[in-house]
């Protein structure tokens, strides 16, 4: 799941990388891979969380203004000093104003449809299990249920790693499952289907949720092509067809965490 604490971390460490160098031009092929990648973090991953919960707020466009300023720089002789100073700058914006404000969204705006996802069998079962991935996945039908999102791929992204991260909790080690004789993995560790098999314990209850597997990924990366890869992605027509994608998802991703959920307490 996407940390957002994460984000202003990443511009803080990246100034003071700078300053610890105690240089004064910043022109290394190195700071400016680095500055493109923080660039791309705030694009793709980071600013959609932001937008869909907040809108297009000032502080949202402050960090674009400067994050645009710092792709401009990406292999262009900057002076160290005001990197810095811009790089600080984005830190604060996100720590003191972005993620106060999402955070009091979501949870002002869990609070107002909690009751209609409380009685969510599958809900209930994760709240036994993990209260965290129980939250992560609740976080993923308020979103769904969110008309006014401007991105599925969000609550899309959420319903794969409460998946993930239940299929790693409920498996046995992977020193066991390589031992085992249908073991075949990938770069010498177990896959996801894989883990499954090997919590279920029976071959015959392992097929099918092996072959949901490749549906989920299918439709995750639908997702992914329709906000990412489509011109059409902002427009009403392009939500509308992710989150259709994402609400094809669900009922997958519900498939197996049913098969392999212990039963509420």
């Amino acid at each position: 799941m996407l940390d957002l604490d994460l984000a202003p971390k990443d511009y803080l460490a990246f100034e003071k990388n700078i300053k610890k160098r105690g240089i004064r031009w910043v022109t290394s092929a190195d700071d400016a891979q680095r500055m493109r990648a923080l660039s791309a973090g705030w694009i793709k991953e980071y600013r959609p969380f932001f937008l869909a919960a907040l809108g297009e707020t000032d502080h949202i466009v402050q960090v674009d203004d400067d994050v645009k300023w710092l792709r401009s720089r990406c292999g262009v002789r900057t002076e160290s000093n005001e990197l810095r100073q811009r790089l600080r700058r984005i830190a604060r914006t996100i720590s003191k104003e972005l993620l106060p404000a999402y955070d009091a969204n979501r949870w002002s705006l869990a609070s107002s449809i909690e009751d209609h996802t409380e009685s969510d069998p599958i809900l209930q079962r994760l709240i036994s299990f993990d209260e965290a991935i129980a939250q992560s996945y609740r976080q993923a039908l308020l979103d769904l249920n969110d008309p006014d999102r401007l991105t599925y791929v969000g609550p899309a992204t959420e319903l794969r790693e409460v998946l993930g991260a239940t299929i790693r909790q409920l498996s046995p080690p992977d020193d066991e499952i390589v031992n085992r004789s249908w073991f075949k993995g990938h770069q010498g560790k177990p896959t996801q289907a894989e883990r499954i098999r090997a919590i279920l314990g029976d071959k015959a209850r392992y097929a099918p949720p092996t072959k949901t597997l490749e549906i989920i990924d299918a439709t995750i990366g639908s997702v992914a092509r329709s906000t990412y890869s489509r011109a059409s992605a902002a427009t009403h027509l392009g939500r509308s067809a992710a989150r259709d994608d994402v609400g094809r998802l669900r009922p997958w991703v519900d498939a197996i965490l049913g098969e392999i959920l212990p039963d509420a307490g």
